[in-house]
């Protein structure tokens, strides 16, 4: 089983899987573009523009000496074959380049929709709830073309290397000292690593502040945090965090970039050195008589381009670490996927009916990075066919308790049994699948008004009757007559033509949504009400009522969260939760006789509405 608190091991984020993986990775993410030709035909163009790239040197020589000796013929001949190289080098350049734009686009987009795809497949919701996740996955939502560019990398390294060789054979034939130039480049090309590991450690570092900054200036396009920015005139404030996190991030990676660069200029020293050697060496060959005016041309030539691919070959040896070091994180990311995957392996199938209901025992929950117990130990029985409403004050656990119902944590300690059968035995997709209910932040999902409700139940999202009846259990089908098209009408400000609805409204669509489901055998409704009118919250409890009737025919249990004393006093039995530990259990009328924060907070909420 997976510790949740090491999601992320401390120190570095992400650990470097096997080379022989990162190329699986690389490779699969190629043959995703869903065209391994380009592939090839960019391979085809790399061969191709090194010929070139050694023709033209050639050529160049020939006409050199060609007009030295006054072999006009063999200048011309050599000026022809220097022409068309020139025409290859740059038409396959220009194909080159867009096979890799083109593939970078087609991967970069599978690349995100797989994150979202792992991210989703995790079971749990552990993951969601972590800063270092959050980092991880903005970094892998770019990274299609990064791993692109790896595997181009990786053909343009050979490329280069062979470009390299041809190079120094070229160069021994002026004079054998000459090959010595090329070696210089090797600190380089291998020191390119180094810095680009500054680089990467700089992103990292600087994702947070990132993601902070893209938060703060998102708010300045959402209708809701408009009007409170508005009302506290704070837009300002808030601008400045967003430049002071952005100023940030790029000092980062300032700092990162001039680090990378002060290793690699170690480098490019030693190399330019050998450089300016060489070029001194040819002219006095050429004073002595041992090399012709087509020979220094070649080689100065040539020592040019010698700079030339090796400035790429650090700068590809940069992009191909970039790459390999997406593919970790990809790795990581699908591991950790199959990980979460395993901590919900149970595959019993849920009872159809209830007969005794689900208990707690001893259940212990605390949240990475939490310096004490949301749950502690405990020990709860909620009965087959009841109403049961769980209440205290914030941060009680009420919300924890239910994500432990619905499985999207798993306890630390202790069991969740369901009828006698723990709840991690379940085949996960089987349990939620008897379940339904909705949740302080509800959806707001902006689709058709059928589909924003219908998705409670996708099987029947597209019958209109069903999607009617879940809206008039909901007391929501007032909202029905309001809508221009019916069901038909889309909901939110995505579209153009959408109806926007109130707080209460969508919150009346997430309660229709609950209701989809006929008779599952937990129907959550955590603070339902929040954004309703006491008239229609006492509307919505009447429905309730008879919800958990329904309900009731198989054994299910109704299990209502609210803060609103008032509202809960129509539940079977009441939960009091204290400290993240049972305080009470009871009916009103038990608990409201009892001395506890029952009875005080009921008495308080009640005076307050005198």
């Amino acid at each position: 089983m997976v510790d949740k608190h090491q999601l992320i091991p401390d120190g570095d984020p992400v650990p470097q899987v096997p080379l022989r993986r990162r190329l699986a990775i690389l490779r699969a993410a190629v043959l995703r573009g869903g065209r391994p030709g380009r592939m090839r035909t960019a391979v085809l163009m790399i061969v191709l523009v090194t010929l070139a790239g050694a023709a033209i040197s050639l050529a160049v020589k020939g006409m050199v000496d060609g007009a030295a000796d006054g072999s006009w013929g063999y200048a011309l001949t050599a000026a022809g074959i220097a022409a068309f190289a020139f025409g290859v080098n740059a038409a396959c350049g220009r194909v080159y380049n867009d096979a890799h734009d083109a593939l970078a686009a087609t991967v970069g987009a599978r690349i995100n929709t797989d994150t979202v795809r792992l991210t989703n497949e995790m079971p749990g919701t552990d993951h969601l709830e972590r800063p270092e996740y959050a980092d991880q996955i903005a970094l892998l939502r770019t990274g299609g073309g990064p791993l692109v560019r790896a595997a181009f990398s990786i053909a343009d390294l050979a490329s280069l290397a062979f470009r390299i060789l041809i190079a120094v054979a070229l160069l021994g034939w002026v004079h054998p000292l000459l090959m010595i130039v090329p070696l210089l480049a090797v600190p380089a090309v291998l020191l390119a690593g180094k810095a680009q590991s500054h680089i990467e450690d700089a992103a990292v570092t600087s994702a947070e502040r990132v993601r902070t900054a893209d938060h703060l200036h998102g708010l300045f396009t959402h209708p809701t945090a408009a009007m409170e920015m508005r009302i506290f005139d704070c837009a300002d404030a808030l601008d400045r965090r967003s430049d002071e996190a952005w100023r940030d991030a790029a000092a980062l990676k300032l700092r990162g970039a001039v680090r990378a660069a002060a290793v690699g200029a170690a480098g490019w020293v030693l190399l330019v050195g050998g450089y300016t050697g060489g070029l001194l060496l040819v002219v006095a060959e050429a004073r002595a008589g041992r090399a012709s005016a087509g020979d220094i041309l070649m080689a100065a030539q040539v020592l040019i381009q010698l700079r030339g691919n090796v400035s790429a070959m650090a700068a590809t040896t940069r992009q191909v670490g970039a790459g390999l070091r997406m593919a970790d994180r990809y790795a990581w990311l699908a591991d950790r996927a199959e990980a979460a995957k395993a901590q919900y392996a149970g595959t019993a199938e849920p009872p159809d009916v209830l007969r005794d209901g689900i208990r707690l025992s001893g259940v212990h929950f605390t949240y990475p990075g939490a310096p004490q117990p949301t749950l502690d130990g405990v020990d709860l029985h909620l009965p087959a066919g009841r109403t049961v409403a769980i209440v205290g004050v914030n941060g009680a656990g009420k919300t924890t308790l239910v994500k432990l119902l619905c499985g999207f944590h798993r306890p630390d300690a202790g069991r969740i049994e369901v009828d006698g059968t723990d709840l991690a035995d379940l085949g996960i997709a089987a349990w939620r699948a008897r379940l339904s209910g909705t949740f302080q932040g509800f959806l707001r999902l902006e689709a058709t008004a059928q589909h924003s409700v219908g998705a409670g139940r996708p099987a029947v999202m597209d019958d209109a009757a069903e999607v009617g009846e879940a809206l008039a259990r909901a007391d929501a089908e007032h909202l029905l007559a309001r809508w221009p098209d019916g069901l038909a009408t889309p909901l939110g400000r995505t579209y153009r033509e959408g109806e926007e609805l109130s707080g209460g409204q969508w919150q009346k669509v997430a309660v229709a949504r609950a209701m989809m489901h006929p008779q599952p055998l937990l129907l959550v409704l955590d603070e339902p009400t929040a954004a309703l009118d006491p008239i229609a919250e006492h509307a919505l409890y009447e429905r309730y009522v008879g919800a958990a009737a329904r309900v009731r025919e198989n054994g299910g249990i109704v299990l209502l969260v609210s803060h609103r004393f008032s509202s809960v006093r129509m539940a079977d039995l009441i939960v009091v939760l204290n400290a993240g530990g049972i305080e009470d259990v009871g009916s009103h009328d038990d608990l409201i006789g009892r001395p506890g924060s029952y009875a005080r907070m009921f008495r308080k909420q009640a005076a307050a509405f005198a």
